[in-house]
Formats: structure tokens, C-alpha cells, sequence
């Protein structure tokens, strides 16, 4: 039986960063002679319909999948395991026991899932609670090509992450800022910055229909409605919004299509990167919405990819780009590492950290809280005026950040050598 590696905290395939990520992983993993010949079970968030089709539809034969559980309902089995394990001090399996059985097989469990460790959706508890469920359990974690933090602010629980995050065998960080974060809360040791893992994600063309849809180097875009905080009068979480809390981030969104199309020359490609049953967190939906409301003959120049496209061939068509503007993280990731030219709608301080380290600068990436129309058109048009400088840039340094991305292998290696 092969040795095998688990991966935990990632959502499904539909969100094409954490399809990405896996995709950027197993190349690492298999280009690492210690993991070379491993297997590996992934556990995602997902229903039961969407987990079944993800692993029917999964291309790669050493990849198995499983269904992770959140949700412990009052009074449910998972809640009365997780109160006695509060209250008795008992390890009682519960909301984890999707983990069981795989833990005997596994030499490490890789936690993907690149933001969970922040407070951008909340205390991350669940993910703390599981960590050191497998690690009761003698199987090693790591926190995998993720952004952590900052806490600062909630003191207690920022010494309570300083304590749980020095307790891992590795804390593999995909920017500086986290890096540097996490220094000055004094955790270092087992902190190793390396880069996304989605770097390495190898392109594939789509069909010749949809090749067709980018012949013409159109300016690319993706919007999420993780953007739209600002433009609510309420603070929800992404699962709470409804379509009527989008209402004016869509007009917003048209109004910058609109002018965008008259201050340049070219087309447009929405690109979708989540698809959700949450329109909080679904690009498609506010794609659709936002081309509805465009007029008859702006739509002749705005093409909306269709959601049918997995992650390898999303960025082929992001590749295809003239220059490429991006709210999701993994949309200007795959943007970035196709040497396209890329503006981020920074809507966490991930996209920070990830500009600076591309770019030497975050001149290029715009906090959501100033997103305005002329700024956001100001932008673009710098983007256009700057391409081919950007493009001798990219050239440069995403060889660098792939290097950086595969380096996380030995890291690993030589951290597991230290468990024995």
C-alpha cells in the first residue's frame, strides 16, 4: 500500500484556486523525491452532490476525495462529541471523523486552504480544533502556501494562534507580509516563505469555440462579490448576503465596464473564478447580473467565459489577456504567473503581500475600501500604458516565484526528518 499524504481545509474544484492549489501541490509533492511515489486523500467543504461529481470528474488517478464536516447542530451527535471534549477533556472524534480512517495511512496532513488562518471569516477555531485533533493522533500538520493573520486584533486569540502555530511541524507562508507577521509575534522556527502553490498550475487550451472568445487580447476581468463590502450598509458574511445586498456593487461594476469600453479600444472577458450556491461568494451570479444591465451594444464587446472551464483552463484563457484586472486571489495568480500584466482588487491583505513580493511595490494592486470609478479607471489605464515594462518584469521574476513555489518540497522533507 502506497504511503499517503492528506490534504485538509480546501474548498472544491468549483472555487478554481482551490483546484489550483491542489494542482500546484501534487507537482511539487511529485517533483520531491522524498513524496514521489505517494498517494493522497483530500478532504474538502463540499455537499454530497458536489464532492461525488469532483472525484468522478477528477483527472488525477492518485488523487481520492472525501467530504469534511463544519456544522455541529445543537444537539446533534457532532455537538455532544464536541461538548464533551470541551467540558470532559475527552478526544471524541465528532465533527472530525470524516478523518479517521485516513489518519492511519498518512505520514503528514497539508492544510491548503490559502486564508484560513485569518479573521477575514471570523475566528478560525474549526480549523485550530482539527489540527490538533490529527495531531492527537501522531500524524504531523502543516499549514500549506496560506496567508496567516494578522490577529492583532484580538490579543488573546493572537497568543493563543503564537501558541498553536509553534506547536506545528511546518508554517509554510506564501507572501513576505505574513512572514514578517509572524516574526514579530515571535513564531519562526518552523516558518518557512516559500509562494503559492497555484504558481505551478500548468495551463491547458479549452475547446476552439471558447479559444475563439480571447482571439482579440482582450482586457480580462474578474469580480467577486467578496469586493462588495464596502459598497453594503450592513457587515455580512459571505454566506448571509443576498441578492439584493449586491445591488449596488452591481451598478457600480457597470458603470466601470461602461466607461472602461470608451476609454480604450478593447474588448473585455469577465472571468469567473467561484462558482457558489452562496451568491455572496459566487462570481458567475454577479457576472450574470452585471451583463444584464449593460446595454444592447456594450455587450457586443463584453464576453462572459463559461463556468464549464476548469483551473488549468481559466488561465489559459487569463494568459490570452492583453492585461488582466482581478478581485479573487487565484485569478491574479494565474494572471501573474502567465506574465500578464495584472491589477489586484484587494479585498484582504493577502493581495498586499502578493504584490510586493511580484511587483517590489503595491502599486498595482487597490484596496477595496478605495475602489472608486476614476480610480479604478486611472489604474487601468496605467495598466495599458505600462503593459510591456510589466511584461519584461513578469519574464524576470516568475521564474523566481515558481522556484519559490517547488522549494516548499524539501522544506517539507527536512521538517518531517526532524519529527523522527
Amino acid at each position: 500500500m502506497s504511503d499517503r499524504i492528506l490534504f485538509v481545509g480546501n474548498g472544491s474544484y468549483q472555487n478554481r484556486g482551490c483546484e489550483a492549489i491542489v494542482r500546484g501541490t501534487l507537482e511539487i509533492l511529485r517533483n520531491t523525491n522524498s513524496f514521489r511515489d505517494f498517494e493522497f486523500d483530500s478532504g474538502i467543504y463540499a455537499d454530497y452532490e458536489t464532492l461525488q461529481a469532483q472525484q468522478k470528474e477528477e483527472s488525477d488517478h492518485g488523487v481520492s476525495h472525501f467530504g469534511l464536516r463544519v456544522a455541529k447542530p445543537r444537539f446533534s451527535a457532532d455537538w455532544f462529541a464536541d461538548q464533551a471534549n470541551r467540558r470532559l477533556g475527552t478526544n471524541v472524534a465528532g465533527v472530525h471523523s470524516p478523518l479517521q480512517r485516513r489518519l492511519a495511512k498518512a505520514v503528514v496532513a497539508l492544510e491548503l486552504g490559502g486564508d484560513n488562518y485569518s479573521l477575514d471569516y471570523g475566528v478560525p477555531g474549526h480549523f485550530l480544533e482539527m489540527d490538533n485533533f490529527i495531531q492527537s493522533k501522531n500524524v504531523p500538520v502543516a499549514i500549506w502556501g496560506a496567508s496567516i493573520g494578522p490577529f492583532s486584533d484580538s490579543p488573546d486569540f493572537e497568543s493563543q494562534m503564537k501558541r498553536h502555530l509553534s506547536q506545528l511541524t511546518g508554517v509554510f507562508v506564501r507572501e513576505s507580509f505574513s512572514a514578517d507577521y509572524l516574526k514579530s509575534i515571535g513564531v519562526e522556527a518552523n516558518v518557512r516563505q516559500v509562494a503559492d502553490p497555484a504558481f505551478l498550475l500548468k495551463p491547458t487550451a479549452p475547446s476552439e469555440q471558447i479559444q475563439e472568445l480571447v482571439k482579440d487580447d482582450p482586457i480580462g476581468v474578474n469580480l467577486s462579490p467578496l469586493v462588495a463590502k464596502k459598497f453594503r450598509s450592513s457587515s455580512k458574511m459571505p454566506w448571509e448576503i443576498t441578492p439584493a445586498d449586491l445591488e449596488v456593487f452591481i451598478g457600480f461594476c457597470v458603470d466601470f465596464l461602461y466607461k472602461l469600453l470608451r476609454e480604450t479600444d478593447a474588448s473585455i472577458v469577465l472571468v469567473p473564478h467561484v462558482m457558489s450556491k452562496h451568491v455572496g461568494s459566487d462570481d458567475l451570479f454577479l457576472m450574470e447580473r452585471i451583463l444584464e444591465k449593460v446595454t444592447a451594444s456594450d455587450r457586443e464587446r463584453i464576453t462572459l467565459i463559461p463556468p464549464t472551464l476548469n483551473a488549468a483552463q481559466s488561465k489559459w484563457i487569463i494568459g490570452k489577456c492583453r492585461v488582466f484586472v482581478g478581485a479573487r486571489t487565484h485569478s491574479t495568480i494565474a494572471s501573474i504567473g502567465s506574465g500578464v500584466p495584472t491589477l489586484s482588487l484587494g479585498y484582504s491583505l493577502k493581495a498586499r503581500g502578493l504584490n510586493q513580493d511580484v511587483f517590489d511595490t503595491q502599486d498595482w494592486c487597490i484596496p477595496s475600501a478605495d475602489l472608486t470609478i476614476d480610480t479604478l479607471i486611472s489604474y487601468c489605464k496605467r495598466l495599458l500604458s505600462n503593459e510591456q515594462d510589466l511584461r519584461t518584469h513578469l519574464r524576470d521574476r516568475v521564474p523566481q516565484i515558481r522556484e519559490a513555489s517547488m522549494s516548499a518540497g524539501g522544506h517539507l522533507a527536512q521538517l518531517l526528518q526532524r519529527e523522527i
